[in-house]
């Protein structure tokens, strides 16, 4: 789709509530709206989306000079609490990015 280190910017923003439209979060709207009734999305979190993402981004991304900004979000799901932007990192350090990093109180 796009040539090798031919992006100057990567924006990853994915669904954060993983089973959204299901239970309290909701009927049918929720899962419609942000595209969370995917069976891939259904689960204690959408970790598993990161590795795949960080390989296809690193292929187009120009290395050096090219930026990813990710919106991660964290979640608890069955009363366990999800750290998703952890998830990312270890993710994003497996494939030996380099990160910089800025968390909001």
């Amino acid at each position: 789709m796009f040539p090798s280190s031919s992006v100057v910017a990567i924006v990853f923003d994915p669904p954060h509530v993983s089973d959204a439209g299901h239970g309290i979060v909701g009927a049918a709207e929720w899962a419609d709206r942000y595209g969370t009734r995917s069976p891939g999305l259904r689960g204690d979190n959408i970790a598993h989306l990161f590795p795949p993402f960080l390989v296809a981004a690193r292929a187009v991304l120009q290395p050096e000079t090219g930026s990813m900004l990710a919106k991660i979000a964290d979640q608890v799901h069955t009363g366990t609490k999800q750290l998703q932007h952890v998830d990312f990192v270890m993710a994003a350090r497996v494939g030996s990015a380099r990160l910089l990093a800025s968390t909001k109180p």
